[in-house]
């Protein structure tokens, strides 16, 4: 059995996959997903299905759901438990592509000294688990925080594969992939670091000092901010040409391939204004 969260909400089974109909009966799985092997209580399940506009007896009203979903489960009807104030989703070790592309995420940062093309490959498969918004319909309700936390790993895994390319002497393509996660988060300053050495390791100083400054008319006009001193710092070198240059061939990692499938829209979190 295989929950997957990091999209729409399905379930994979030896059998087939199951279809979770009913909006509430979905709602009580993944809220059971966001804390699996946990006990979730009885009084979180119901804010979660029914937010303020609760039942005339929320725990019967609960009851009932459970009872909807353990039907559309059939016979793994028994992975979510009754227990002494809540309830709990027994799911197996593995059994969530969350927990799958955690583990992986956590398994490639480990990787990325010793061995940065064995580390690209791990990233690969993790992102490759990505399928739309986590926890879909939910992600931006009772869910969000789970969801927020996915998305920034997922956005930092991105950003590892930059610079893995990096590391392998990859210019020309760290410029593509940099490019692109630039132009879907152009505030996230990682990215345009990340953009700049791409640029300068290919050899086009002059590029790499407009996306610095371009990166500060936007933070100027929109946030009312000035870029980090990290970004800053990053700027000075490139000006004083102080940055290493590419790994020459003889020394360059074993080539790494684009990463599977386009970037994700990022899940909206909250503004942060000039104060």
């Amino acid at each position: 059995m295989r929950f997957r969260v990091l999209g729409p909400l399905e379930i994979e089974t030896d059998d087939g996959p199951i279809a979770i109909t009913g909006q509430r009966p979905r709602a009580l799985l993944t809220a059971l997903l966001l804390q699996p092997r946990k006990l979730v209580s009885t009084d979180r399940l119901v804010d979660a299905l029914w937010d303020e506009d609760l039942p005339d007896s929320p725990a019967n009203a609960l009851q009932q759901v459970v009872t909807r979903l353990r039907a559309r489960l059939g016979r793994w009807a028994s992975v979510v438990r009754t227990e002494p104030g809540g309830y709990l989703l027994a799911a197996p070790d593995g059994a969530i592509d969350a927990d799958e592309f955690e583990l992986s995420y956590r398994r490639a940062r480990t990787l990325m000294d010793a061995d940065p093309g064995q580390a690209a490959r791990v990233l690969d498969r993790a992102l490759a688990l990505w399928r739309g918004p986590t926890y879909g319909e939910f992600g931006n309700g009772f869910a969000h925080v789970g969801a927020v936390r996915l998305e920034e790993l997922r956005m930092a895994a991105l950003e590892d594969r930059v610079e893995l390319l990096l590391r392998a002497g990859a210019a020309t393509e760290a410029v593509a992939q940099a490019r692109d996660l630039v132009a879907a988060e152009p505030h996230r300053e990682r990215r345009t670091a990340l953009l700049m050495r791409a640029l300068h390791a290919d050899g086009r100083v002059a590029d790499a000092l407009d996306a610095y400054r371009h990166l500060r008319r936007v933070m100027a006009e929109e946030l009312g901010l000035d870029p980090s001193a990290g970004l800053r710092e990053l700027e000075a070198r490139i000006l004083s040409d102080d940055l290493p240059g590419p790994p020459q061939p003889e020394h360059r990692t074993a080539a790494i391939s684009p990463p599977p499938g386009p970037d994700l829209p990022r899940r909206p979190g909250a503004m942060v204004g000039r104060e």
